[in-house]
């Protein structure tokens, strides 16, 4: 018995459609959220008639995954993921099709006299690159903006859908427009947070023709289209590699932690694995033919150095051997996201070899200069001061570093780099300053060696966001990230000396304003110091940083 009100949750009315196979019930979830689908679609892939096809298509796929759908916590952000996806292999199919008829639409073209377009407003510069942007906020964010924008719901629906009170929706909802502006900034679009939200509450959402939400409200009884069975084909592949990468980075972590080293999930699988430890891709993903002496030529080709060339950026777009190299090593990354560029690699050249020996990093989001000196100059963050707008300039490609050579190189050579290339003027240089440091001291006492160390700064938090073990310096490695400080070793405890460790939700430092993260840190450090015997206290000392400062016009700084 269809039991379907305006006011029953999405949760009761996709498990009411599983249960029952109730089209009352899947009617309304159409109903509901057709036109800001349609309208992502509509924008992302230009073409109304492929609009349709991915609106149906995501309806399709909703059917297709209700039983399976569990408890998701918001069924519109599921939504703008799967449309995403499916424009974007809509695009290809595109593209595609239009291979063959380039040459006509050429000479077509060159027998018409084009009138010359129109400065495009402020909505049309915006529209093309909104739900990238949108894809790149947090997920509280986006979740605060797709409630609010796209199913046009006020700041108290929010809020109940957020289980918060409406005046943190409101705070969230602008922050996460706040956010949103900073982001399509960086891609050319400046504009105020009042005029982007008055532009989001006035164009995001257009209506669905009445025949796609008649046709998007039966699903299965719809004859699907060619195009249509292709996206939803390659939708469900994706998301089922989405999960399988989840997998593959869960085993990661656990020999990560296990073995006590520290590095990121992305550096550990840039080593060559053994074929006895290789994780298998699903059905679909491209074969690896990276001992091919062809595919290695190319390869090497396109990331050679130059004689006596320290470091150089490969800009996009990129050669497709490079997806061969990525799917290999970063198994764990979507190949949706490969394909759309918004990753970064970082290898070394050796010149004696001639060729590319290994990989350095991998940055599975488009390249933010923070990331490209962690990359470049093997810095970790708290080891890097610069503006914030200079750490999140975004600067697309990859990134080759001569083997052999010293950081000051690389530091002089991706300097001009940025200004030649990027348009950014800066100095990068290694300076001894005072700073707030941990200093260590004393002797590791047996229990705590023999035991597990817990990082918190609140006791009563039980919530572990990972685990290690593995010898004294790793555990000093460790602390040095949570905390966001350098760690300075003066304790007698042996270097090869065993520990285990465990970091608490609690212990994370993250961006927090200088007096909260010293009184957290602080509150971290008397409990390491109760567990493990050692003495823990922050003091300031000279430590090693890398500076990013920007050049005055017509005043350069002297070296």
């Amino acid at each position: 018995m269809d039991d379907v009100t305006p006011s029953t949750s999405d949760a009761d009315l996709i498990r009411t459609y599983a249960r029952d196979h109730s089209q009352a019930a899947f009617a309304e979830l159409v109903r509901r959220h057709v036109d800001w689908v349609y309208s992502a679609a509509r924008r992302q892939v230009t073409d109304p008639a492929d609009a349709d096809d991915v609106t149906q298509s995501v309806f399709i796929l909703l059917a297709r995954k209700a039983g399976t759908f569990g408890e998701h916590p918001l069924l519109t952000v599921w939504l703008f993921r799967v449309t995403r996806l499916m424009a974007a292999d809509a695009r290809k199919l595109r593209a595609r099709r239009r291979k063959h008829e380039r040459l006509a639409a050429q000479h077509r073209t060159d027998l018409t006299t084009m009138p010359p377009d129109n400065d495009p407003s402020p909505w049309e510069r915006l529209a093309p690159i909104l739900d990238d942007a949108i894809a790149r906020l947090g997920v509280k964010d986006r979740q605060a903006v797709l409630i609010r924008y796209f199913q046009r719901k006020s700041h108290a629906d929010v809020a109940r859908q957020l289980g918060i009170s409406e005046g943190a929706a409101k705070m969230r909802v602008a922050r996460a427009v706040d956010r949103l502006r900073d982001l399509l900034a960086r891609r050319g679009v400046t504009t105020t947070s009042s005029a982007l939200s008055a532009s989001l509450t006035s164009h995001t959402v257009e209506a669905a023709p009445a025949t796609l939400a008649a046709a998007s409200a039966a699903p299965l009884a719809t004859a699907a289209s060619t195009t249509t069975a292709s996206l939803v084909k390659g939708a469900v592949f994706a998301m089922a590699w989405s999960k399988t990468k989840l997998a593959i980075v869960a085993v990661a972590l656990a020999a990560l932690l296990t073995t006590g080293t520290v590095m990121t999930v992305r550096q550990h699988f840039a080593a060559p694995r053994a074929a006895s430890t290789a994780v298998a891709a699903p059905a679909g993903v491209a074969n690896h033919p990276k001992n091919d002496p062809e595919w290695r030529k190319a390869f090497d080709q396109a990331y050679a150095l130059e004689p006596g060339q320290v470091l150089r950026r490969v800009p996009p777009p990129f050669i497709d051997q490079r997806l061969d190299w990525i799917i290999q090593d970063q198994a764990y990354i979507a190949r949706e996201e490969i394909e759309a560029g918004r990753t970064s690699l970082t290898v070394e050249w050796d010149p004696s070899a001639g060729r590319v020996t290994r990989q350095i990093g991998f940055a599975g989001g488009a390249a933010s200069l923070g990331t490209i000196l962690r990359a470049v100059l093997g810095a970790e963050s708290y080891r890097i001061e610069a503006p914030r707008h200079l750490r999140r300039a975004v600067i697309p490609g990859d990134w080759v570093i001569r083997k052999g050579s010293t950081l000051e190189e690389r530091a002089a050579a991706l300097e001009q780099i940025l200004g030649e290339q990027a348009g950014l003027a800066v100095t990068i240089r290694k300076r001894r300053v005072p700073r707030d440091a941990i200093v260590v001291s004393g002797t590791l006492n047996p229990t705590a060696a023999a035991a597990t160390v817990h990082l918190y700064s609140d006791q009563k938090d039980t919530t572990l966001s990972g685990k290690g073990s593995g010898v004294f310096p790793g555990f000093l490695q460790s602390l040095a990230r949570l905390t966001g400080r350098q760690v300075v070793n003066e304790s007698l405890t042996p270097l090869d000396r065993k520990i285990g460790w465990a970091l608490h939700t609690s212990g994370r430092v993250g961006d927090m304003p200088p007096k909260r993260a010293a009184a957290k840190i602080d509150m971290i450090l008397a409990n390491v110091s109760r567990q493990s015997g050692l003495q823990f206290r922050r003091e300031t000392r000279s430590v090693d940083v890398w500076e990013v400062t920007e050049k005055e016009p017509g005043n350069e700084p002297t070296k």
